[in-house]
């Protein structure tokens, strides 16, 4: 009789605790609907700012990938460049590049 009223204890406070859990947890969900998502830590200690636009979360100065999205820290972001014109000198053979006119 003392193991079933023990397991019986045991799967109340179990079904308590998880049942408290879910409860917070849906709360916790509908106040981010509601205050427009969780707030990104800033580190005022010398953090480096991801540098993806989606992201913008501080990270540690030692860090070499973000924490929230995985971008590499170490490369300077991607900026697109323009093409650059080819020259008209052609210093192979020191004369003037033929351009065709459209």
């Amino acid at each position: 009789m003392i193991p079933f009223v023990t397991f019986f204890f045991v799967m109340v406070v179990t079904a308590i605790l998880f049942g408290s859990w879910v409860v917070v947890s849906i709360f916790k969900m509908i106040w981010r609907g509601i205050t427009g998502g969780p707030r990104p830590m800033v580190y005022s200690m010398g953090g480096r700012p991801c540098m993806n636009p989606g992201c913008r979360i501080g990270n540690p100065m030692h860090a070499n990938y973000c924490r929230r999205c995985g971008s590499n820290l170490k490369e300077p972001a991607f900026s697109p460049q323009k093409p650059q014109p080819s020259p008209r000198f052609n210093p192979a053979n020191g004369r003037e590049r033929q351009v065709a006119q459209i």
